[in-house]
């Protein structure tokens, strides 16, 4: 953690003085701020270590693949940051609850919700591409997020394939990541599912898809849901995904119990057999998120918490 250990050489006492770290990496500089006596803050985007470990185990698990690579020594240094923080900011209830469980208090452990762009389109004309052969009839979910055991991928194709949507297709983005490997390889090469890698342009794609969904087993927020609503994309998530803290069900969206293939799948056919509720519910999103979760309101948000914290 050399960067770490820079920052806390360089840091300096300062009259209502804060310090904020992002958890992991931040120990030495804590322990330097604290003596200055400065306010100090970790930034936790996701869950509590020990839960995510919990939960990802369990997962590699199931699917033989071992323990989820979260060395003790690395959760052993970030718990320590948690102890001797004077704060730490988390990103929704279900991040904020894995702390208060072990015994933190809600006046340690702030909730502050993200904000996104919001995105301008093109004057309904629909990005088109090379990498999928777009059917004007047909229907397109999207999952974006790491191809991995945490995000739910073993979970979505199985509930894909076990519906019979001849007019609808699934587009995945991003790397697939090793633990995941071995459950899609049996689906790369179906005609209704793309699996595209990283994309650069996520929000073209976004525009031209017809439904978000993200069933992950852990995300302390998971930033790319309130983009996709931002998009004017119904969403599905799973309850633990943090950002469903931004979705009202069934009116921007629909949360499924984590780890469940049925629910999964009756989320998704709903969406299918529902042209106009799936609309409707993408322009609400967009309108959510225009209301209320934009970066400028995250930033009021974050700003407000912190000079309360001096």
């Amino acid at each position: 953690m050399l960067f770490d250990r820079s920052v806390s050489r360089r840091l300096e006492a300062t009259e209502d003085g804060i310090f904020i770290g992002f958890a992991g990496g931040c120990l030495k500089s804590l322990e330097r701020a604290n003596e200055l006596g400065l306010t100090t803050v970790v930034e936790r985007s996701s869950v509590h270590i020990k839960t995510q470990k919990d939960i990802l185990d369990e997962e590699f698990g199931k699917y033989n693949q071992g323990e989820c690579p979260i060395s003790e020594q690395h959760i052993c240094r970030e718990v320590r940051e948690y102890e001797i923080a004077d704060y730490i900011v988390t990103p929704s209830k279900f991040a904020q609850d894995s702390f208060l469980n072990r015994g933190f208090s809600r006046y340690k452990v702030k909730k502050v919700p993200l904000g996104t762009q919001i995105p301008k389109f093109s004057d309904g004309k629909k990005a088109q591409s090379k990498r999928v052969n777009f059917d004007e009839d047909k229907i397109y979910f999207i999952y974006s997020g790491q191809v991995s055991l945490r995000k739910g991928i073993q979970y979505l194709l199985p509930a894909w394939d076990s519906l019979d949507l001849t007019e609808a297709e699934l587009i995945i983005t991003s790397a697939i990541q090793d633990s995941a490997r071995p459950l899609v390889q049996e689906y790369q090469n179906r005609k209704d599912i793309h699996f595209l890698g990283w994309v650069d342009d996520l929000y073209q794609w976004f525009e031209r898809a017809d439904v978000f969904v993200f069933p992950s087993m852990e995300d302390g927020f998971a930033l790319v849901v309130i983009e996709a609503m931002a998009s004017g994309l119904p969403v599905i998530v799973s309850e633990n995904t943090g950002a469903k803290d931004c979705i009202r069900e069934s009116v921007d969206g629909i949360t499924v119990p984590a780890g469940k293939i049925e629910s999964l799948a009756v989320a998704i056919q709903y969406m299918y057999d529902n042209p106009d509720e799936r609309c409707q519910m993408g322009r609400n999103a967009r309108k959510q998120i225009q209301s209320k979760y934009t970066a400028e309101d995250y930033g009021s948000r974050i700003s407000s918490v912190y000079r309360n914290m001096i």
